[in-house]
């Protein structure tokens, strides 16, 4: 059975939908967890989960990064048992459609494999915090 993308969020904007919106394209399953995000963005959980068939796991406050991606793992172990296993990404658009693609068809065609994406924090588009968190 194919992979499970999981996507922790905290207060998403467009990018998480456009995201979304192409990775269903290529019929990937998606976890959305809400991280504790502000009631304003509850449109955009609604959209993911009912126009895009998102499956959506909510904190009803923030958690943490860790808290979030430990929730989505979880609930896509028991409502996938069989899939190859997991992948994530971020909400904010620092993950190409393309390079979360490549990943996901790598592990599905070694599901005993641990597959690690490597990013160049050089490039410009890298916020200033995950560059100095990473």
């Amino acid at each position: 059975m194919e992979s499970v993308l999981i996507i922790p969020a905290l207060n998403p904007d467009e990018k998480l939908i456009t995201l979304v919106e192409k990775l269903k394209q290529n019929d990937i399953r998606i976890v959305i967890i809400n991280d504790g995000s502000e009631e304003k963005y509850d449109n955009i959980f609604k959209l993911l989960k009912y126009k895009f068939r998102c499956e959506l796991c909510t904190h009803t406050k923030n958690m943490g990064k860790g808290v979030a991606l430990k929730t989505g793992l979880r609930y896509a172990s028991l409502k996938y048992p069989d899939c190859s296993g997991y992948v994530t990404a971020d909400a904010d658009g620092q993950h190409s459609t393309e390079d979360i693609l490549k990943v996901v068809d790598t592990l599905d065609k070694n599901p005993d494999s641990l597959v690690l994406g490597i990013r160049d924090f050089d490039k410009k588009n890298i916020p200033f915090k995950s560059r100095w968190g990473n």
